[in-house]
């Protein structure tokens, strides 16, 4: 056997794979092959498989053979192809079989906090587990049970206040995960920021892990809202920022806007955007604590009135040529230019995302929930099938099922939304067979209301327009009425009243053809790939900008004539 077998048995063995022999074939002055014959047992061969496919390699050739009870599997491979072999060997890929590509897993390191948020839903949580900090056996299972089911993890550390557990205990966290490399692990960390401003050392742990951060905060009210416990000393976010960036590290703020906060969007706003932090602005979902303190919607004037406040926050956000990033504005226009929303209350959850807290204790959300829906404990379950598979998880799905069949498919928005967030419909309802009628109002208004202002839009026409909005317009081709009327008015016939106008978007035939055109459910249906990006006119004035605009409509007129001719829309289009 040639030193670089052995060198390969050494390797192979190491990482506990069974060999049943490695050959050399060829000559000298010839390319010369590596044979390696290996043996799986019958229940492991799916984990091959995956190896298999994760090497990617046409230059290996493998063959595989069943015997009795095992599996012969063997390797040919010229000597330019052993490093990629061995790369996949020692990522662990052979000891895994993931059932999925992509899961969000949160995990509590402890529930203890050092503030006292008026809307706090973790409270119960709190008393529940008091000050237990995770173990690090608790958090192998973990990730042993996580590296088996999915390939990539969005891991998001989350509680309480995920540092009340201490840097050592990262530290040895990132020892245990490095064990685990056939896992794909981005890490996030959600935190009041007390601690980091407090230390910048975790500012070094951040970076040598690569942890982003997010930061809950609340611009202008943070003392009102977010006491420190026993009256300890808040710290401003302008110090922390700044901080953070002499380390090298950017951080991401959620601002939850109370019913009050609604009033001072704008203000909070321009805060934010002297401190050139994107926000997201999250709407209040109920909670105990939010009740108790008064910080949510108390009827039909209020929840009006709070989504009123929105949708003028949205118009000014809108029209800030020089403005930033914010997250709820942003996400609602992509809902309305393109049908799709990314954060986890407008997507399919179920099975997307799971919740550890300290103890190992498995529940479907990072939101708090009744006993009746924890899916079993990481110390007494062999996987995440078998979480997924617990009859409390199937109450779960069942629930929403029944609010999905009951009231959601009824709604226009239905498609868009899918039902909102499940949590918030367990937490204001006890159980999830009803949605929360107040997220339901927002949703839908907050939604026709973007509609109704950027259907009017030209946006390459434009020189007052937010470049994150314009990111969105132009990232998803997005064609308004007013553009359509106008590039192809006389192809156009649309019947509208002002009734259908004002009073009922979602049937008026002027929305059904923006659907159409701009849903990304009607391209996909209807194999539309005609549409072109918009040249955006930023940055350039007189002939050059009207050159700009001209060439956006002439390509745009024409990829528009192509997707209509592409897309049957009965009473709407005429020849």
């Amino acid at each position: 056997m040639t030193s670089l077998n052995y060198f390969l048995l050494n390797e192979l063995q190491k990482n506990g794979v069974k060999v049943n022999y490695i050959s050399t074939i060829g000559y000298p002055e010839d390319d010369e092959f590596i044979q390696i014959e290996i043996i799986s047992k019958e229940n492991d061969i799916n984990k091959w498989k995956y190896f298999n496919n994760k090497l990617n390699d046409e230059k290996i050739k493998i063959y595989t053979e069943k015997a009795k009870d095992y599996y012969k599997i063997l390797y040919k491979m010229s000597e330019k192809s052993i490093n990629n072999f061995l790369l996949c060997i020692n990522k662990k890929y052979h000891t895994v079989a993931p059932v999925t590509k992509r899961l969000t897993a949160l995990i509590k390191p402890t529930h203890m906090c050092n503030m006292d948020c008026l809307y706090c839903y973790e409270k119960p949580a709190r008393k529940k587990y008091g000050n237990l900090v995770m173990s690090h056996e608790t958090l192998e299972k973990i990730i042993k049970m996580l590296s088996e089911y999915t390939e990539r993890l969005e891991l998001i550390w989350h509680g309480g206040e995920p540092t009340m557990a201490g840097k050592e205990w990262y530290i040895k966290a990132y020892n245990i995960i490095s064990k685990y490399p056939m896992l794909k692990i981005d890490s996030n960390i959600m935190t009041n920021g007390i601690n980091v401003s407090q230390d910048d050392e975790w500012y070094d742990i951040f970076n040598f892990y690569n942890i982003k951060i997010g930061m809950s905060y609340n611009a202008l009210e943070q003392s009102k809202i977010r006491p420190t416990e026993k009256d300890k000393k808040n710290y401003d976010l302008a110090d922390i920022i700044k901080s953070a960036r002499e380390k090298g590290v950017e951080i991401g703020i959620i601002d939850v806007i109370t019913l009050e906060s609604s009033y001072i969007l704008k203000e909070k706003y321009e805060y934010y955007k002297s401190l050139k932090v994107g926000p997201c602005f999250n709407t209040i979902f109920y909670t105990k604590e939010a009740d108790k303190n008064n910080l949510l919607p108390r009827n039909n004037e209020d929840i009006k009135k709070y989504t009123e406040n929105f949708l003028e926050f949205f118009k000014y956000w809108l029209r800030d040529k020089n403005g930033i990033y914010e997250r709820t504005c942003a996400e609602y226009l992509q809902m309305v230019v393109n049908g799709t929303g990314t954060v986890c209350n407008h997507t399919h959850c179920q099975r997307q995302y799971i919740n550890f807290n300290a103890n190992g204790d498995v529940y479907p959300c990072d939101r708090y929930m009744p006993e009746k829906y924890k899916m079993g404990n990481v110390h007494e379950v062999n996987g995440l099938k078998e979480l997924y598979n617990s009859y409390e998880y199937r109450i779960y799905v069942e629930e929403k099922a029944k609010r999905m069949a009951n009231y959601c498919s009824k709604c226009e928005l239905f498609g868009i939304c899918h039902g909102g967030c499940n949590a918030t419909a367990i937490e204001t309802n006890g159980n999830g067979e009803k949605p929360d009628p107040d997220y339901c109002y927002f949703a839908i208004n907050f939604y026709k209301g973007i509609y109704n202002i950027v259907k009017d839009i030209i946006f390459y026409e434009e020189e007052n327009i937010n470049p994150k909005a314009l990111e969105i317009i132009t990232d998803k081709n997005y064609y308004s009425i007013k553009e359509i009327k106008e590039l192809i008015g006389d192809m156009v016939n649309i019947v509208i009243t002002n009734k259908e106008q004002n009073d009922d978007i979602f049937s008026s035939a002027e929305y059904l053809l923006h659907k159409e055109i701009n849903h990304h459910y009607f391209r996909k249906k209807n194999n539309i790939k005609t549409h072109l990006n918009m040249i955006t006119p930023y940055g350039y004035n007189g002939e050059e900008r009207k050159e700009i605009i001209e060439k956006n409509k002439t390509n745009r007129k024409i990829s528009l004539i192509k997707t209509l001719k592409e897309v049957v829309i009965n009473d709407i289009v005429t020849s």
